[in-house]
């Protein structure tokens, strides 16, 4: 006869309360209970443990034998690399002895050597795989020898510091340029502009005049408290493009005239500097809220507009000081006419 399920069921609850049972048993039976469930947790972790460990030093050796089976390939392709890149710079360097070709050497080796042990070092980290660690350097220099091999055949001087220093001194506005190395191309007419000597006068006359406004709208403009409240925002004045528009348009005409036959102002006129009529620095919304988070970049932005309008300032003060020198010699009526006499 087969017990009645149904009537089984009935009699066992729905929920066991755990705590309820161990409350039943006596003092000893749970003291008993208790070491044997703590032996057996303490068993189970030291296992965890020791699995763990045992993974781990597994893991670590074989990225040990990855590492020496991708190192026997990167040095033999780095010797390759290092052909694409000693050729080229002995091509670009061009100078004998051992000078800038040892330095040159030594720093790509260290570059290497740098970058070859970064890579081994992530991969037994195991933040990288074996290939990306070990072959990153063998990669890196890839893309400098292409580059390198790139520049020797088209001739580029890349080793020419003379190049960088000039980059650098144009973009803060430092290079001296002159409106006579600007405006080259005028210099070579024959046909001489007359060009009254009024005007002349009335022209250095007026360029004088401007600069002394245009000194002190830029010199107020720069302040660095003014600079940071204007949002990382410089607009030119009127009084600058007045400024500009005159000193362009008056040394078209005056290179081309009958002037620039006199050595004397020939020599004076050589020194007037060219200015950058640009000195407008607008940036785009998400350019100024990145330079705002970023504070420090965007000091140094800051920073870079004020050396730019010192520059500017400089050259004002120069052309000043160039229209004074030549206002006076009209000043002189004897010197004027020897000079005159040249034409």
């Amino acid at each position: 006869v087969y017990p009645d399920k149904s009537k089984q069921s009935k009699n066992i609850p729905d929920i066991v309360n755990l705590d309820s049972l161990f409350q039943t048993l006596d003092n000893q039976r749970q003291m008993e209970m208790l070491s044997n469930i703590m032996s057996t947790v303490r068993s189970t972790k030291s296992y965890v443990e020791s699995t763990c460990e045992n993974i781990k030093y597994k893991k670590k050796l074989l990225r040990r034998h990855e590492i020496e089976w991708h190192r026997k390939f990167t040095l033999s392709i780095a010797c390759l690399i290092f052909l694409f890149i000693g050729a080229p710079l002995g091509a670009i360097i061009r100078k004998g002895g051992l000078g800038m070709p040892t330095v040159v050497s030594v720093f790509m080796f260290i570059f290497y050597y740098i970058i070859s042990l970064t890579g081994e070092k992530i991969v037994r980290e195991s933040i990288v795989s074996s290939f990306e660690g070990m072959w990153m350097s063998s990669f890196t220099l890839l893309v400098v020898g292409i580059f390198l091999t790139y520049k020797a055949t088209t001739d580029s001087a890349i080793f020419n510091i003379e190049i960088y220093t000039r980059f650098f001194r144009r973009l803060l506005g430092i290079e001296r340029i002159s409106m006579l190395d600007k405006k080259i191309h005028l210099t070579g007419k024959f046909v001489y502009a007359e060009i009254e000597k009024d005007k002349l006068i009335h022209s250095f006359q007026s360029l004088s005049g401007l600069t002394d406004i245009c000194i002190h709208e830029i010199s107020d403009n720069i302040k660095m408290k003014k600079l940071i409240q204007s949002d990382f925002e410089i607009i030119t004045g009127e009084n600058f493009r007045k400024f500009d528009k005159l000193y362009n348009t008056f040394f078209d005409s005056l290179l081309t005239s009958q002037w620039m036959r006199i050595s004397y102002f020939k020599n004076i006129i050589s020194d007037f500097p060219d200015i950058d009529s640009k000195n407008v620095y607008m940036l785009p919304k998400n350019v100024k809220l990145a330079l705002k988070i970023i504070f420090p970049l965007g000091f140094l932005y800051l920073l870079y507009i004020k050396i730019k309008q010192i520059n500017t300032i400089k050259k004002l003060e120069s052309v000043k000081k160039l229209s004074k020198s030549i206002l006076n010699v009209f000043d002189n009526p004897g010197f004027l006419l020897e000079l005159e006499m040249q034409l």
